[in-house]
């Protein structure tokens, strides 16, 4: 490889670290004490209570009751909350799969409905609508999917039963060590991606060819 290749490649590392440092900080300051709390709603019994108060619903879509928290927290919070909360339960990669679905059909509702309302849309519709959809696909993709144990990614992160504080936030401390290496690892990789696309020009190009998909949707092609 040309040294000169090599420099340039070695000058978007290390453009790239700052910024995805930056990024990976602000996701652990929001992502790490809400896994936490739902790990202490664990070790109360509230996540229990919950799950037996929704199993009849969530049950309908091919989900356990105590997946209604991850659900609930996309509703009202961004996602990165959301994935907070998936690494503290176990699931199976079916799960997993229906309510990422789930979330992201419904995530952060009062803040872009909210949005939305600006625009004339009515605000409890939209609400209606989404969480409504999110059930819907839930439904279609427990009637697609095949069933399936196969865990979900994340679930040796998932708590085991506790029996003290010590050892639940022992267990939170060793599941978050693995959460951030993964956050460290993945957001790096893509910040490094950009710039090596932006300093051979790669960027302009991808954005040329997906420009009339952008069109479609309504968006600038810079997007």
């Amino acid at each position: 490889m040309p040294k000169r290749l090599l420099v340039r490649l070695y000058k978007c590392v290390l453009r790239a670290i700052p910024r995805s440092l930056s990024i990976c900080l602000w996701l652990l300051k929001v992502m790490l004490p809400i896994s936490l709390a739902v790990r202490v709603l664990q070790h109360v019994g509230f996540i229990d209570w919950l799950a037996a108060l929704l199993s009849p619903i969530f049950s309908i879509i091919g989900l356990s009751g105590d997946s209604a928290i991850i659900f609930l927290t996309s509703i009202f919070l961004p996602l990165y909350p959301t994935i907070a909360v998936m690494t503290t339960l176990t699931l199976t990669l079916r799960e997993a799969t229906i309510l990422a679905v789930m979330c992201l059909v419904s995530h952060n509702l009062p803040v872009e409905c909210s949005v939305a309302h600006k625009t004339g849309s009515p605000f409890g519709r939209i609400v209606a609508f989404r969480i409504a959809m999110s059930f819907v696909s839930a439904i279609v993709l427990n009637t697609l999917l095949p069933q399936s144990d196969a865990p979900f990614s994340f679930m040796n992160m998932g708590a085991a039963e506790v029996t003290s504080w010590g050892m639940l936030f022992m267990q939170w401390l060793s599941s978050s060590l693995t959460l951030t290496v993964t956050i460290v690892l993945i957001v790096t990789a893509l910040m490094v991606l950009q710039r090596v696309l932006e300093e051979f020009g790669w960027m302009h190009r991808i954005a040329h060819m997906l420009s009339p998909l952008m069109r479609l949707f309504g968006l600038p092609s810079g997007c």
